[in-house]
């Protein structure tokens, strides 16, 4: 059978009333068999993982002992068979789950808002951060049967929703750009892949104030250095034209004084 991340599935068992019942489950890989459900006549319990997840009708549908999952996550991924509890040759079903991939998302954050990151599994997981192709990938979140384990500068930003299998992270900034990858820790099998771009906030008011007031002082101190250097251009070339009529002045009273006064007989003695 074939269902796609965080659905519902069905897992068809129909046997005799009034029969205690497990259900029973082995991943991908891995040899053990584990506990999805029991069901009892009057009770029903639920395996490590699957709390809250599963859902069954034997006690109002007698001899209906379908198994209900959802959501679906990664980690179901895996063979389940239900038997009678008191007869485990032959069981009453027998079902392959095999679950599709999401496809790599691509996603724009403003600065400053938040990013969701689907993880479709709540343990084991893994996610990493890399700031494109040839960079080092940095860890962000990682929890493989035990406490959860945060990246030393994604700590104080992230926080797991587990019920929803999402990881937040808060106050993105323009570095966060890149690629967030969600991988299985024990098959290194990847889960899911976030590529994120980062716009620029909108300006506030205050800040167009500002850059509008910046660029009018810039353009009066322009203005002011543009008058400063046509005064002083001016000014150079109305200086020549001074000192030649003062020149024209100054010769032209020699010249008057030359003039009043009689020429001198130098062959008469005195």
């Amino acid at each position: 059978m074939f269902v796609s991340f965080g659905h519902s599935l069905t897992l068809p068992c129909h046997g005799a009333p009034s029969r205690d019942v497990d259900w029973l489950f082995q991943q991908d890989e891995l040899p053990d068999w584990l506990h999805v459900a029991e069901l009892y006549t009057g009770a029903f319990s639920y395996g490590n993982g699957f709390q809250g997840r599963v859902e069954s009708s034997h006690l109002t549908e007698p001899g209906n002992y379908s198994l209900t999952v959802s959501p679906v996550v990664y980690s179901d991924l895996g063979i389940y068979k239900c038997q009678y509890k008191d007869e485990t040759e032959i069981p009453l079903s027998d079902v392959k789950l095999e679950i599709r991939g999401h496809p790599p998302q691509n996603l724009t954050v403003k600065a400053g808002g938040l990013l969701s990151i689907p993880l479709y599994t709540a343990d084991p997981v893994r996610v990493t951060f890399s700031a494109g192709l040839g960079s080092d990938e940095v860890l962000i979140f990682n929890v493989n049967k035990g406490p959860a384990r945060y990246g030393e500068h994604f700590a104080q930003r992230c926080e797991l929703l587990a019920q929803n299998f999402t990881l937040l992270l808060r106050s993105v900034t323009l570095e966060d750009a890149g690629v967030y990858k969600v991988t299985d820790p024990e098959t290194k099998k990847t889960i899911g892949s976030v590529s994120l771009h980062v716009s620029a906030p909108p300006l506030s008011a205050g800040a167009v104030a500002g850059i509008v007031l910046g660029v009018l002082v810039v353009v009066l101190l322009v203005l002011g250095a543009f008058a400063f250097w046509k005064y002083h251009k001016n000014q150079k070339r109305a200086e020549p034209v001074v000192r030649y009529q003062a020149a024209s002045a100054e010769e032209q009273n020699i010249s008057s004084s030359r003039a009043a006064d009689p020429p001198r007989d130098t062959d008469r003695s005195p």
